[in-house]
């Protein structure tokens, strides 16, 4: 599975990320997994391939995407291009937050105890 380099517009600012294939059945699981991991994670699917990226808390530009993404009244899809053109859609994204080890393990206990 390869790595790709996709780029967004978001206003006047150039979001570049570089991310690797992933089997879109996975998309769940791998966000679950990687949710409090302190890294931007980004789920892109195009026609038939997704990819997943990951990118430092700290970045400015990601901060605006993920407010971007997250802003329910949003209409329209925020998309990626490769270097070929191909278009990718914004599915999945997390905030970049860093939870501890045990307050992740606290957090996955109710998860369980109250069928989350």
């Amino acid at each position: 599975m390869g790595e790709i380099k996709l780029t967004a517009k978001l206003g006047s600012t150039n979001v570049q990320v570089s991310a690797r294939e992933i089997p879109k059945k996975e998309i769940d699981k791998k966000a679950d997994a990687n949710m409090g991991n302190g890294q931007y994670d980004l789920y892109l699917c195009g026609d038939k391939k997704c990819y997943h990226a990951q990118v430092p808390q700290g970045t400015l530009s990601m901060a605006k995407l993920f407010s971007g993404f997250s802003d329910r009244k949003r209409k329209e899809k925020i998309l990626f291009e490769d270097e070929s053109g191909k278009t990718y859609v914004l599915v999945a994204m997390d905030d970049g937050t860093l939870i501890p080890q045990a307050r992740a393990k606290e957090a996955e206990d109710m998860e369980k105890e109250f069928g989350m």
